[in-house]
C-alpha cells in the first residue's frame, strides 16, 4: 500500500463497539480441565504414544475482498482516542489527583479559621504595613519564625520525597524517578518552597539596613508562606496517590503516546531514533512492572500492566500509518535476545513496535506458570485483540506476527505441561479465527490448522486429553462457518474429519461427542452430505465409546457448565430446538453399526 493510499485511509472514521464487561472467570485446574469433558486416568498416562502424522491442508479458500470489521466483541476494550485529542490512559479515572472531599474539607477549615480569628487576622494583615511604626526586633522575629517554618518544611518534603520515590522505584521501575522529576506539580511545589526560603532569608538580612521599607516584602513572605503551609497537605495527598502503581502505569503510558505523537511530525532521523528508544524502553518499563508485581503476587498491578500494554498498540495503530520511513529502521541494540533471521523479519515487516509488545507478554507468560492462572487469560484475551486490531486495519504481516507468537505460546504450554494454559491460549486463538470468518477466511483456516497441528503435538507429548478439547474448537469453528456460509466452511470440515485419524484419538470421549454434536448442527440446517461423512467416520470408532458418549450428551440437561471456566457453556449441551435431530444423528450411527 503507498504512502498516498494509507494517509486516504487514515481519515476513515473508524467505529468502535461499546466496551463491554470481562468475565472474571477462575481457569480449571488441570484434573478440572480433563473432566467431565475429556478423558478418563487411564488415557493420561500413554507415554510411549506413537506420534501422529500431522496432515497438511492447502490453504487456498474461494478468494474474497477483505470486509469491515466484525464488530462482535466480547472483551473489555477501551475506545481509541484520536490525534489531537486528550488521550485517557486505562487507569485515570481510579486515581483522581484532586479529590472533591478534600477541596471541602479546606475550604470549611478557612471559613472556621476566619470566624474563630477574625480580628488577630486582619492585624496580621496591617503588620507588614505597620512595620516602620513598630518595634524592629518584632518584625525579626516574624522573619525569624517564618524562616525556621519554611526551611523546616522543604526539608521534610525533600525527606518525604527522598525515601518515598526510591522504594517505590526499587519496588516498580526506576522510570518513576524520571516521571516525578519531569511531573510540573512537583516542580511547581518545590520551587514555590525554594523560592519562599531564599525571599524570607533575604528579607531577614536586609531588614536592618538604613533607609529601606520592608512593608511589601513582609507582607510577600506573610503570604508566602501561608500558601506553602497550606497547600503541604494537598501536595502529600497528591505525592502518596502519584506513587500508587496504577498511576505509576497511567504516566508512563501517557509517556509513550506523547512520544508517538512527536515522532510522526519528526524528520531527523537522529531525533526519531531517539525517540523510538524512549518509546521501546518505556513498554520494557511497564513489563517490568508486571514482573515484579509477578513476583509479589500483585494480581491487579500484574493484569494493568498488561492491559496497558495492548492500549499502547491500540493507539500505535492509529499512527503507524502516518509515521516516517526511517521509523521502521531498526537498530543493533533492539532485539538483543532474538536471533539475526528474526530481526530481519521485524525489520521486513514493519513490526518492531508489535514484536516488542508480544516479546513481552511472551516472558510475562513464562513467569506466571504456576502462579497467577489470570496472567494467562489477559495475555490470551489481550493477543486476540491483537490479532483483532491488526485485521481491521489490514496489517497482514501484524497478523501474522500475533499468529507467531500464540503458536509459540501454545509450544511452551504445551513443554511446560500447563493445560490449563493451553485451555485458555486455544480458547482466544479458536475465537480470533472465528471472528474473521468473513473478513479474513484464509486465516481463519490457517487458525484451525494450527489448532490441528497443537493438538496432535500435545498427543505426542503424553497429553493426550488436550486432544479432546482442540476437537471442541475445530467443531465450534467448523459450526459457525456452516452457520454463516462462511466461503472457509468446506476447508474447515476437511480439517475437523482428519484429525482423528490417530487410532488413540477415538475413543476419547470429546473427540466423539464433538462430531456428534457437529452432526446435529448440520443435520438441522440441512447439509445432508456432510453428515453422510460424519456419519461414517463415527462407525469407525469403538461401539461402547460411541454409547458412552451419546449417554453422555443426553444426561446434560443445562446449558451453563457448573464450574467457572472461560467458556461457561457446557461442551456437551445440546439445545432443546436441536434435539430432534440429536434422536435422528444417533440413529443414524446405531444403523451403521448394526
Amino acid at each position: 500500500m503507498s504512502r498516498k493510499d494509507r494517509k486516504k485511509r487514515k481519515k476513515k472514521p473508524r467505529k468502535h463497539p461499546h466496551p463491554t464487561t470481562r468475565p472474571d472467570n477462575t481457569t480449571p485446574t488441570q484434573e478440572q480441565t480433563a473432566s467431565p469433558n475429556t478423558d478418563t486416568e487411564e488415557n493420561r498416562h500413554q507415554d510411549d504414544l506413537e506420534p501422529p502424522e500431522i496432515p497438511s491442508y492447502p490453504f487456498q479458500p474461494p478468494s474474497q475482498k477483505a470486509t469491515s470489521f466484525h464488530e462482535h466483541m466480547d472483551t473489555m476494550r477501551l475506545p481509541l482516542q484520536r490525534k489531537g485529542k486528550p488521550s485517557k490512559t486505562s487507569v485515570e479515572v481510579f486515581a483522581p489527583i484532586r479529590p472533591l472531599h478534600q477541596i471541602f474539607f479546606f475550604s470549611f477549615l478557612f471559613v472556621g479559621m476566619v470566624l474563630f480569628f477574625g480580628s488577630d487576622l486582619l492585624t496580621l494583615v496591617k503588620f507588614p504595613f505597620a512595620s516602620n511604626m513598630l518595634d524592629m526586633n518584632g518584625v525579626q522575629t516574624f522573619l525569624n519564625v517564618q524562616a525556621r517554618g519554611l526551611t523546616t518544611l522543604l526539608a521534610s518534603v525533600i525527606t518525604l520525597c527522598a525515601i518515598a520515590i526510591p522504594l517505590t522505584a526499587n519496588n516498580y521501575t526506576p522510570k518513576l524517578i524520571s516521571l516525578f522529576v519531569n511531573n510540573p506539580i512537583n516542580q511547581g511545589m518545590l520551587a514555590l518552597l525554594v523560592v519562599s526560603c531564599i525571599l524570607t532569608h533575604i528579607t531577614l538580612l536586609t531588614i536592618q539596613l538604613p533607609g529601606t521599607s520592608h512593608g511589601p516584602e513582609v507582607l510577600g513572605v506573610g503570604i508566602l508562606s501561608t500558601l506553602c503551609f497550606g497547600l503541604i497537605i494537598p501536595y502529600a495527598f497528591f505525592v502518596f496517590r502519584f506513587l500508587q502503581p496504577e498511576m505509576i502505569i497511567s504516566h508512563i503510558e501517557e509517556a509513550i503516546l506523547k512520544d508517538l505523537r512527536r515522532a510522526e511530525t519528526l524528520e531527523d532521523k537522529q531525533a526519531l531514533a531517539h525517540k523510538r528508544e524512549y518509546i521501546v524502553q518505556d513498554l520494557k518499563y511497564l513489563s517490568n512492572i508486571a514482573l515484579r508485581s509477578l513476583e509479589r503476587r500483585d494480581r491487579d498491578t500484574t493484569l494493568l500492566s498488561i492491559e496497558s500494554l495492548r492500549n499502547v498498540l491500540d493507539h500505535y495503530f492509529a499512527y503507524k500509518q502516518s509515521m516516517p520511513k526511517d521509523w521502521f529502521a531498526l537498530s543493533n541494540v533492539n532485539f538483543l535476545c532474538q536471533s539475526g533471521e528474526m530481526k530481519r523479519q521485524i525489520q521486513a515487516s514493519n513490526t518492531f513496535i508489535e514484536a516488542e509488545v508480544m516479546a513481552e507478554y511472551a516472558l510475562l507468560l513464562d513467569a506466571s506458570f504456576g502462579k497467577l492462572q489470570d496472567v494467562v487469560r489477559m495475555i490470551s484475551e489481550s493477543m486476540r485483540h491483537i490479532g483483532l486490531e491488526a485485521n481491521e486495519y489490514n496489517e497482514s504481516k501484524v497478523l501474522e506476527m500475533t499468529a507467531l507468537y500464540f503458536n509459540s505460546f501454545l509450544r511452551r504450554a504445551i513443554s511446560k505441561r500447563r493445560p490449563e494454559a493451553i485451555y485458555m491460549l486455544a480458547y482466544h486463538y479458536r475465537r480470533m479465527g472465528e471472528e474473521m470468518l468473513s473478513s479474513n477466511p484464509e486465516r481463519t483456516i490457517k487458525v484451525a490448522f494450527y489448532l490441528d497441528y497443537y493438538g496432535h503435538q500435545a498427543v505426542r507429548s503424553g497429553m493426550i486429553y488436550v486432544a479432546n478439547l482442540i476437537a471442541y474448537d475445530l467443531a465450534e469453528m467448523t459450526q459457525k462457518a456452516f452457520t454463516e456460509e462462511a466461503p472457509c466452511k468446506d476447508t474447515l470440515f476437511d480439517i475437523f474429519v482428519h484429525f482423528d485419524q490417530d487410532e488413540k484419538m477415538k475413543s476419547l470421549p470429546g473427540v466423539i461427542k464433538s462430531h456428534i454434536k457437529l452432526a446435529t448442527t448440520l443435520e438441522s440446517i440441512g447439509a445432508h452430505e456432510y453428515v453422510k461423512t460424519l456419519c461414517q467416520t463415527l462407525s469407525t470408532f469403538p461401539q461402547h465409546a460411541l454409547a458412552q458418549a451419546v449417554h453422555e450428551i443426553e444426561s446434560v440437561k443445562h446449558p451453563l457448565y457448573w464450574e467457572i471456566t472461560d467458556r461457561r457453556e457446557h461442551m456437551d449441551y445440546i439445545p432443546p430446538h436441536l434435539q430432534a435431530h440429536f434422536q435422528r444423528i444417533t440413529q443414524k450411527i446405531h444403523e451403521r453399526h448394526l
